[in-house]
């Protein structure tokens, strides 16, 4: 049985000191995950691969990282064709940023309907007689199953023991749930059978590109950091032309890193950049780079874009050791603390999330690094 978030609103009447005047149900929504997960719908059946597409006909959902122009090589290549029509598409194409659109986040506290109806009746003198029964009515009509929220505006009433008393039974607070608006849109994807995600597109059109070495990251950071107009837009050109599957961590820590001194690069706005930018945007930084969350995040999306490499933890760890940890100890070779490099360690939860084609266990440098 799908589950439900039903949200009750709880008005205070100014005047009163010891009742509700009104309780307010607002629309019930489908929760589709608890916890931190980002994308909601794993029973959607999508493939990460398509063998054929010459002169098939393909639906694009909205949110690709996909772009129109990338598009076009496509058609010339395959003479694959674009249809308004869903039900005409041999495939559609949706990304996971389209699902998870589908779906909001909520910080509420959820609890069950059991603890609600429990703690409403220690605590029926709070209510009015017939808010009392609003409420009693409104419980009756929610599956036992279900959760649901209360939502109050005035944090100092008589309602502070009953919440009290409700937030220590919290079931939950932090979930993914369909509104009702977006449900017959999730309803249509779970029935399909010929979804297919922007990313394996990606991969047809990536196949022949060139792939970034190691040599040519390093390259492209010693160009970006030369702060030469010229330079940073052959940098930028570069990466937009590689295959930016085969070539991720370098290119997502150019451009994280990087981020900065690239944007002024004078072809910051033209199509391959601004293709390169959408598929990336979730690597657009926003926040202080002497903080450790600033190298957290970057990794974390890496993992959540099945991208996590060895290379890229050891260059990250050695950003954060130089920016956050030594700088914050003001580290000197005349500190009487002495701390290791070597000391930042991958989290053993992580290790399965590494991508095993790209492990070669090469020492961490200690040279200084700047943004």
């Amino acid at each position: 049985m799908t589950k439900l978030a039903h949200n009750i609103k709880i008005t205070i009447d100014p005047k009163s000191t010891l009742y509700i005047n009104t309780v307010i149900l607002e629309q019930s929504h489908i929760i589709v995950k608890a916890g931190y997960e980002d994308v909601p719908f794993s029973i959607l059946n999508v493939k990460d691969k398509v063998d054929n597409i010459k002169d098939k006909l393909f639906y694009r959902h909205p949110n690709l990282s996909l772009p129109r122009q990338k598009m076009e090589l496509l058609k010339e290549k395959f003479n694959i064709k674009i249809t308004r029509d869903i039900k005409k598409a041999d495939y559609q194409i949706i990304s996971q940023n389209y699902v998870k659109s589908l779906s909001n986040h909520s910080w509420n506290n959820l609890y069950s309907k059991e603890d609600v109806v429990k703690y409403l009746e220690i605590n029926k003198a709070t209510f009015n007689n017939d808010a009392y029964l609003d409420f009693c009515n409104i419980l009756d009509n929610i599956n036992d199953e279900d959760y649901i929220s209360i939502i109050q505006r005035h944090h100092y009433n008589s309602l502070n023991l009953f919440m009290d008393q409700l937030r220590n039974s919290v079931k939950f607070n932090n979930y993914r749930y369909i509104s009702p608006a977006n449900q017959p849109l999730v309803d249509q994807l779970i029935n399909s059978t010929n979804l297919i995600y922007d990313d394996a597109l990606n991969n047809i059109i990536y196949e022949g590109l060139h792939v970034m070495t190691k040599e040519e990251y390093e390259n492209c950071k010693k160009m970006i950091k030369s702060n030469d107009p010229s330079n940073l837009s052959l940098t930028l050109e570069l990466m937009a032309n590689c295959n930016l599957n085969e070539s991720f961590d370098f290119i997502s820590m150019l451009f994280y890193y990087m981020n900065d001194k690239l944007k002024i690069a004078s072809n910051w706005n033209n199509i391959n950049v601004k293709t390169l930018r959408s598929s990336l945007s979730d690597f657009v930084p926003y926040n202080n780079t002497s903080a450790g969350f600033f190298y957290d995040r970057y990794l974390k999306m890496l993992i959540k874009n099945n991208q996590l490499t060895e290379f890229a933890f050891k260059e990250t760890a050695r950003y954060a050791f130089h920016n956050v940890v030594k700088k914050t100890m003001n580290l000197t070779d005349e500190s009487v603390f002495k701390i290791d490099i070597n000391a930042l360690q991958i989290n053993p939860d992580y290790i399965d999330a590494l991508n095993k084609n790209k492990l070669f266990m090469t020492p961490a440098r200690e040279e200084f690094v700047s943004f």
